[in-house]
């Protein structure tokens, strides 16, 4: 039972941190757990709720306390939380808090290195990291096995206080009949921004006969480009639950991740829960976190370079048939509902 939780997602829910978010805080609601949420714009707001969080955990005492680690970059900002003197500060408070509570932290990203390989604005978040993982008595969820493994290595955190705890999805009750075709739809649901393998697959698909359903932020790019076969549809920004449809009546998904870099070797795409609980299997690169959860029976683990050999394989279709109709054997255990029944 936990008896207070401190969390920020926002109302319209559109990527995985948001979904995961959204579903930690239901599964405290419904352990009648107290929940400060926070959403706010205003830099000098977030500060003072930042403070207030502060002098709120060290004034518990014998409490089980709950908070998203992405909550001290939200409050405080990125240079603040990477300056000596806050750190020290922090690392008083937290310290102090641990020995008298039992506090927990959940860890969806690893922003330093999430920053280097998706070649986002360099930070020195790795500063915080450094501090936060090293406090004693501290407990923390990780989202991957692999982030979890990384962050013990790298800063030397107990290992009896870690645990991970996947991103799941939702579950999607009635799925519809799965037709034998030889014209397959394949899915690509999430982030469509520039350098993440989006234009390649664009270009693979581009000359197959098999249709392609890109849906997601930051794609408004796609229905730009010239040439694009009729066989590409953009459907934009969806809703999860839309989304969701739309992807179970697909017959696989795609996750086309650089696997020579190290952020996407280290974190569990939200996307291949997505795909797995509306039904459908997933080609994916040979990323080592999801391989040492799914094996060749449900899903194909294939280099970028060899998709088009795959994709026009003359067994292809049959193959995404036959772990299409296996899917529903582990369908379950990738909700959210079976993934959290133990937090």
């Amino acid at each position: 039972m936990w008896d207070k939780a401190f969390i920020r997602f926002p109302d319209k829910i559109s990527e995985g941190g948001g979904a995961r978010n959204a579903q930690f805080a239901k599964a405290l609601l419904e352990r009648n757990c107290s929940i400060y949420r926070y959403k706010s714009n205003n830099k000098l707001l977030r500060l003072a709720h930042g403070l207030g969080f502060l002098i709120r955990i060290n004034s518990c005492k014998g409490e089980t306390i709950f908070f998203h680690y992405s909550l001290l970059l939200y409050f405080f900002g990125s240079k603040l939380v990477t300056n000596f003197i806050f750190l020290k500060l922090l690392q008083i408070v937290l310290s102090s808090a641990a020995k008298t509570n039992k506090i927990t932290i959940e860890v969806n990203d690893l922003p330093y290195e999430q920053s280097i390989d998706l070649e986002l604005p360099s930070n020195k978040l790795w500063i915080l990291d450094n501090s936060v993982f090293r406090i004693k008595n501290l407990n923390f969820i990780f989202a991957s096995r692999k982030m979890m493994q990384y962050v013990i290595q790298k800063y030397k955190t107990n290992e009896p206080c870690c645990k991970f705890i996947l991103n799941g999805g939702p579950l999607l009750k009635d799925l519809p009949d799965s037709p034998s075709r030889k014209r397959l739809k394949l899915v690509y649901t999430g982030t469509l921004n520039h350098g993440r393998q989006i234009e390649n697959l664009i270009s693979i698909f581009s000359e197959l006969p098999h249709d392609l359903i890109l849906m997601g932020e930051g794609g408004e790019w796609i229905s730009h480009l010239p040439n694009l076969g009729d066989n590409i549809v953009y459907k934009g920004q969806l809703s999860e639950n839309e989304a969701h449809v739309v992807t179970a009546g697909c017959d696989c998904g795609l996750i086309p991740y650089d696997d020579s870099r190290l952020y996407y070797n280290l974190c569990y795409p939200t996307k291949a829960s997505f795909y797995i609980t509306a039904g459908i299997p997933f080609i994916s690169t040979p990323l080592q976190e999801l391989m040492s959860h799914f094996s060749d029976s449900y899903v194909f683990f294939e280099s970028f370079d060899s998709w088009r050999e795959l994709i026009t394989h003359r067994d292809f279709s049959k193959n995404v048939m036959l772990k299409k109709n296996m899917i529903s054997d582990i369908r379950n255990l990738y909700t959210w509902q079976y993934l959290l029944r133990d937090f």
